[in-house]
């Protein structure tokens, strides 16, 4: 399989995992073009390839997949992560607590702890509700089906 049948794979499985639900959380290509063109300069200068998917709030403020990365800004911080460098992706300790002794906190959840190999966690911010569990979802798809292991949590 070429490379590029491949990236398609993946982009098409994204697509389907995110569907059209949210107001800022879309597959790439549904982001209007200046969206598209601010994106495609971040991952340029960043080296992480080309984007699949996006949350995308603000030019300050966003989170972005490709076939290889995840990378996101928050608080004028851009930081990336390789797949291949993620252990797991958890809700936090307190969003946990909170579903459990109120379930439709669930929808109100906007906040991934990602953790890397090298066991620092790093907070992800996302639009909350059903947007964050299916970017959640897709970026277990790219993190841990890459790479033949699973994730040290599961999608609730």
């Amino acid at each position: 399989m070429k490379k590029s049948d491949s990236d398609r794979m993946r982009s098409d499985r994204v697509a389907k995992i995110l569907g059209s639900t949210g107001t800022y959380t879309r597959v790439f290509g549904e982001h209007p073009a200046d969206v598209r063109d601010h994106l495609i300069s971040v991952a340029s200068s960043l080296r992480v390839g080309q984007p699949l998917a996006a949350a995308f709030a603000s030019k300050d403020t966003w989170t972005l997949l490709t076939a290889t990365h995840l990378a996101w800004r928050e608080e004028s911080k851009t930081q990336s992560l390789m797949f291949s460098d993620i252990k797991s992706i958890r809700l936090t300790q307190d969003d946990m607590e909170e579903i459990l002794r109120e379930p439709s906190r669930k929808a109100l959840v906007d906040t991934l702890e990602v953790v890397a190999s090298s066991g620092h966690v790093y907070h992800v911010s996302l639009e909350g509700g059903v947007p964050l569990y299916r970017f959640w979802r897709a970026i277990r798809l790219l993190a841990f089906s890459n790479f033949g292991r699973s994730p040290e949590s599961q999608v609730p």
